[in-house]
């Protein structure tokens, strides 16, 4: 009997795991405290992260984990949505193609190098500019940073001719640089980050996160997370409300 419970001790102390990717958070550990502090996460460990390479390595060193992400960093990995965020009645967003002014004039858009945060490998990025612009010639040359305070600087000093933001970053470039910062195009509408498992069988479990405060809301990004409805194979498409 001690051997039995001592087998089993380890499968009754273990936690469920939460990975959060946030790239537009201000402060990870400010989240991180938002979370764990919310009555839906009593129990649940949660780890928070604005790199998606730390989250890359948070996934890989907790297999049993949820993840809460944009839908592009997870539904192209094959994962099983439970829940999706949604803003102002809204289940999805654009990105935006934003330059300055002056360097916008000076150098066409196919021809300059594009900013973007890295939200996937580099042998991804063409196809995901591909799906998210398909309409659109944009640059060839991509230059990657790895937090999301970074694409403005590499815009500001010239570095790239443009950057692809979201409508957060954007109005934020809009304020870093007034009367300057302009859109030059937008994507197919995007889903807006969701909760998803890497098995099926995990799915009603991560479902309790629907219980997630507001505050705890507010600082994702998002009014509420609702059940995910719908193919989870197209994370962006014009069918996306």
């Amino acid at each position: 009997m001690i051997r039995l419970l001592a087998c089993m001790l380890p499968l009754l102390c273990q936690a469920a795991e939460l990975v959060v990717y946030a790239p537009e958070t201000v402060s990870s550990l400010r989240l991180h405290r938002t979370l764990a502090a919310d009555p839906a996460l009593e129990g649940v460990q949660v780890f928070v992260t604005s790199r998606w390479r730390i989250f890359e390595d948070q996934l890989a060193s907790h297999p049993s984990a949820w993840a809460l992400a944009n839908a592009p960093v997870l539904l192209d990995r094959g994962w099983h949505p439970v829940l999706q965020g949604q803003r102002l009645g809204s289940i999805s967003f654009r990105y935006q193609i934003l330059a300055l002014d002056q360097a916008s004039s000076a150098r066409p858009m196919p021809a300059a190098t594009m900013g973007l945060l890295q939200e996937c490998g580099r042998d991804r990025v063409d196809g995901m500019i591909a799906e998210l612009f398909p309409a659109n010639q944009l640059p060839g040359r991509h230059r990657m940073v790895g937090k999301s305070t970074d694409l403005l600087q590499v815009l500001g000093l010239e570095l790239v001719g443009c950057i692809l933001v979201t409508p957060t970053q954007a109005s934020q470039a809009m304020a870093n640089f007034p009367g300057r910062a302009q859109i030059l195009a937008e994507s197919r509408p995007v889903r807006l980050p969701v909760v998803a498992v890497r098995v099926p069988g995990e799915a009603p479990a991560a479902a309790r996160l629907a219980g997630i405060g507001k505050a705890t809301l507010t600082e994702l990004g998002i009014d509420t997370l609702v059940p995910f409805v719908g193919d989870p194979t197209p994370w962006c498409g014009p069918k996306i409300p």
